[in-house]
Protein backbone atom coordinates (compact mmCIF):
# COMPACT_ATOMS: atom_id res chain seq x y z
CA UNK A 1 0.00 0.00 0.00
CA UNK A 2 1.28 3.45 -0.95
CA UNK A 3 0.26 6.39 1.19
CA UNK A 4 0.57 9.83 -0.40
CA UNK A 5 0.65 12.84 1.88
CA UNK A 6 -0.51 16.05 0.25
CA UNK A 7 0.21 19.52 1.53
CA UNK A 8 -2.19 22.41 1.70
CA UNK A 9 -1.54 25.02 -0.99
CA UNK A 10 -0.21 28.36 0.25
CA UNK A 11 -2.98 30.94 0.43
CA UNK A 12 -1.69 34.42 1.11
CA UNK A 13 -3.04 37.66 -0.36
CA UNK A 14 -1.61 41.13 -0.76
CA UNK A 15 -3.38 44.44 -1.33
CA UNK A 16 -2.08 47.05 -3.76
CA UNK A 17 -2.78 50.46 -2.23
CA UNK A 18 -4.54 51.53 0.92
CA UNK A 19 -7.13 49.40 2.70
CA UNK A 20 -9.44 52.43 2.66
CA UNK A 21 -11.49 53.02 -0.47
CA UNK A 22 -13.40 56.10 -1.65
CA UNK A 23 -16.38 56.03 -3.98
CA UNK A 24 -15.16 55.45 -7.53
CA UNK A 25 -11.72 54.12 -6.47
CA UNK A 26 -10.43 50.61 -7.08
CA UNK A 27 -7.91 48.38 -5.33
CA UNK A 28 -6.26 45.18 -6.54
CA UNK A 29 -5.80 42.05 -4.44
CA UNK A 30 -3.20 39.45 -5.44
CA UNK A 31 -2.70 35.85 -4.31
CA UNK A 32 0.72 34.24 -4.48
CA UNK A 33 0.38 31.85 -7.46
CA UNK A 34 0.60 28.11 -6.75
CA UNK A 35 1.45 25.78 -9.64
CA UNK A 36 -1.59 23.74 -10.68
CA UNK A 37 -3.96 25.46 -8.22
CA UNK A 38 -7.39 26.96 -8.78
CA UNK A 39 -8.71 30.07 -7.05
CA UNK A 40 -12.04 31.36 -5.77
CA UNK A 41 -12.25 34.87 -4.32
CA UNK A 42 -14.64 35.60 -1.44
CA UNK A 43 -16.23 38.82 -0.20
CA UNK A 44 -17.68 38.68 3.30
CA UNK A 45 -17.26 34.85 3.16
CA UNK A 46 -19.40 34.57 0.00
CA UNK A 47 -18.04 33.42 -3.35
CA UNK A 48 -17.68 36.17 -5.96
CA UNK A 49 -19.11 34.83 -9.22
CA UNK A 50 -16.45 34.47 -11.91
CA UNK A 51 -13.61 35.63 -9.61
CA UNK A 52 -11.16 32.78 -10.23
CA UNK A 53 -7.90 34.52 -11.22
CA UNK A 54 -4.77 35.20 -9.16
CA UNK A 55 -5.81 38.87 -8.84
CA UNK A 56 -9.06 40.66 -8.12
CA UNK A 57 -9.87 44.33 -8.71
CA UNK A 58 -12.39 45.63 -6.20
CA UNK A 59 -14.41 48.84 -5.81
CA UNK A 60 -16.45 48.02 -2.71
CA UNK A 61 -15.62 47.82 0.96
CA UNK A 62 -15.81 44.48 2.76
CA UNK A 63 -13.74 41.54 3.91
CA UNK A 64 -11.88 39.75 1.08
CA UNK A 65 -10.13 36.39 1.03
CA UNK A 66 -9.31 33.69 -1.52
CA UNK A 67 -9.73 29.92 -1.50
CA UNK A 68 -6.81 28.07 -3.13
CA UNK A 69 -7.31 24.46 -4.22
CA UNK A 70 -4.87 21.90 -5.55
CA UNK A 71 -5.87 18.40 -6.62
CA UNK A 72 -6.46 17.20 -3.04
CA UNK A 73 -6.43 20.09 -0.54
CA UNK A 74 -8.06 23.49 -0.06
CA UNK A 75 -6.72 26.49 1.89
CA UNK A 76 -8.37 29.83 2.59
CA UNK A 77 -6.20 32.91 2.91
CA UNK A 78 -6.10 35.56 5.55
CA UNK A 79 -8.86 38.15 5.19
CA UNK A 80 -8.16 41.73 4.19
CA UNK A 81 -10.67 44.24 5.48
CA UNK A 82 -11.23 47.08 3.00
CA UNK A 83 -12.89 50.05 4.69
CA UNK A 84 -15.10 52.72 3.17
CA UNK A 85 -13.66 56.20 3.37
CA UNK A 86 -16.14 58.84 4.38
CA UNK A 87 -15.99 62.23 2.77
CA UNK A 88 -16.37 64.96 5.38
CA UNK A 89 -19.35 67.30 5.02
CA UNK A 90 -18.21 70.77 4.14
CA UNK A 91 -20.42 73.72 4.83
CA UNK A 92 -19.69 77.31 3.89
CA UNK A 93 -20.67 79.88 6.46
CA UNK A 94 -20.91 83.62 5.83
CA UNK A 95 -18.36 85.79 7.66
Amino acid sequence: TIVTISTYPAASINLTGSATICSGDTRTLHVVPVAGATYQWLKDNNEISGATNTSLTINQFGSYSVRVSNSTCISTSNSIQVMESTIPDISIQPN
